[in-house]
């Protein structure tokens, strides 16, 4: 089953959790826009201390590294800053890049 993001936090937990399988993950869309490996680091580390507090740090970051390294993190706001996801009634999987893309907004 191929699974498409539209959130990093909650994709990321729903992974650690188990409820998502890292293999099933095409990509995930976020509304980072983090411009360097060091930035994505800074990233995980915040997020280390909220959404993901529950999990162990080495677990966190090798998810996380290996969605970084395999591009699978879709960062449109580093080509377009005025990018931002509406995620307001939206789940955070999708079986369709399409429903993630037409999620996207730009103001």
């Amino acid at each position: 089953m191929k699974l498409y993001g539209r959130s990093l936090s909650f994709c990321v937990q729903d992974i650690l959790s188990g409820r998502v399988s890292l293999d099933d993950v095409q990509c995930i869309i976020t509304s980072t826009k983090l411009e360097s490996f060091d930035d994505f680091k800074i990233c995980i580390s915040q997020y280390l201390e909220t959404y993901w507090v529950a999990y162990p740090e080495n677990q966190v970051r090798g998810v996380c590294y290996y969605l970084w390294f395999t591009g699978r993190i879709i960062q449109p706001r580093l080509k377009h800053t005025n990018h931002m996801q509406n995620l307001a009634g939206c789940e955070f999987w999708s079986h369709s890049i399409r429903d993630c893309v037409n999620s996207l907004m730009f103001y």
